[in-house]
């Protein structure tokens, strides 16, 4: 901006004298009220004359309007209320009790401590007990044919159950088989890795290679389904608890063994544990059901997975107990219920199956031909005997003739 003119300068300070008249004027006026102060009248506004403008600066001072005095713009006060704005600020109850409460409490508890004394239980649990509650038997862990081929799972489960059935490694008296010596007694050929078994292995068909062993082997056995509540060949009258039952019991014998499908898979259960709900039945026998957890120990062919699993029979029930296209993987229970990519609605391919051994086992050849040399050994001796009897009644009748005749 350039230099101000010297009209204008002397424009302002006629404006700011006469500013300070009024204020003067205003100031020695006491009897007036707070209102008239306030209000500007129009004789109070002097019109001069203006000076030419020679910029456009000057228009801002064309009108000055009129303002109130210094003295009165200090004593405005506004009052606001925030009391709306702010937020409430609330105590919190103090929850914690106070300290002669604890000192009370800790003192009943002194007293009690002091005036009953609490008496352990004692443990009186014993090996012969225990297998009540807890079975293994080694016998069906030895006989788990692993590790398997890749997709050989139900042969080689098939195994474990007929090498523990018949052969010595059990409890039988046959020599134990492989799972090469069984698929060659099956019909099949080398190379068996290359084999894809998954296709046309099922429930019914593990049965069937069972008594074909068998009649092999020239041994007898049976198999059924213990528990399948879903499917073909479901087991009508049966139910999860009865199945645990059954299964417990077999379990403890040595006549019987399992096989457990699961999702695209089978193996084996050679045991189970019992464990008490609460912690001071930890050596306790004689629980009822109601009163423990049960685990199923699961021997696996597998090499890839760990060589025994142990499964709540709740979450086995479970899997039993689902129906197409839901389904739960036992060896993989962080992935929880599943569903197939099927439009099959219903039915279960799982279940648990048994096979047994018969107490009568046939017409042993071996024994038989024990006994009919032994037989014939008896009667040559029979027959010796039976001719030295004869001569020497001759030779007594001869000499008492021969006495007769004399006389």
């Amino acid at each position: 901006m350039g230099n101000w003119p010297s009209e204008l300068l002397q424009y302002e300070e006629a404006v700011s004298i006469q500013d300070q008249q009024r204020r003067t004027v205003s100031d020695s006026e006491t009897n007036t009220d707070e209102s008239d102060d306030d209000v500007v009248t129009p004789e109070d506004v002097v019109l001069e004359p203006q000076p030419p403008c020679h910029s456009r600066e000057v228009v801002e001072h064309e009108n000055p309007l009129p303002t109130c005095s210094k003295q009165k713009i200090q004593n405005l006060v506004w009052e606001v209320d925030v009391a709306d704005f702010s937020p409430k600020r609330t105590r919190k109850k103090d929850t914690r009790r106070p300290a002669s409460a604890l000192r009370e409490r800790t003192a009943q508890k002194k007293t009690a401590s002091t005036s009953i004394k609490y008496i352990a239980p004692k443990n009186e649990a014993t090996t012969q007990l225990m297998v009540e509650r807890k079975v293994l038997d080694l016998k069906r862990w030895y006989c788990m044919s692993r590790p398997q081929y890749r997709t050989s799972c139900g042969i080689s489960s098939l195994v474990s159950c007929w090498n523990y059935l018949f052969s010595t490694l059990g409890t039988g008296s046959h020599p134990p088989i492989t799972q090469e010596e069984a698929l060659t007694v099956l019909g099949f050929e080398p190379e068996f890795g290359d084999i894809r078994f998954g296709p046309f292995t099922g429930n019914s068909t593990l049965m069937r290679w069972f008594t074909k062993l068998n009649n092999h082997y020239r041994v007898r056995g049976r198999c059924y389904f213990l528990y399948k509540p879903h499917g073909r060949n479901k087991t009508f009258g049966v139910s999860s608890a009865s199945a645990l039952e059954m299964l417990k019991k077999g379990l403890q014998g040595d006549n019987i063994t399992f096989i457990y499908h699961c999702q695209n898979h089978y193996f084996c259960p050679v045991g189970y544990e019992d464990v008490p709900l609460r912690a001071v039945n930890a050596y306790r026998t004689g629980l009822t059901q109601e009163e423990v957890e049960t685990w199923i120990l699961i021997g696996d062919t597998s090499r890839k997975h760990p060589g025994v699993h142990c499964k709540k029979w709740s979450d086995i029930s479970t899997d039993l107990n689902c129906q197409s296209p839901d389904f739960m993987d036992i060896r993989r229970l962080d992935r929880g219920m599943q569903k197939r990519k099927t439009k099959k609605v219903g039915g279960n391919l799982h279940c648990i199956m048994a096979f047994q051994r018969s107490h009568w086992q046939g017409v042993n050849m071996n024994i038989l031909r024990e006994r009919k040399r032994h037989n014939v050994v008896t009667n040559s001796h029979t027959l010796s005997d039976k001719d030295s009897v004869e001569t020497e009644d001759n030779e007594s009748f001869e000499e008492s003739m021969s006495s007769d005749v004399s006389s």
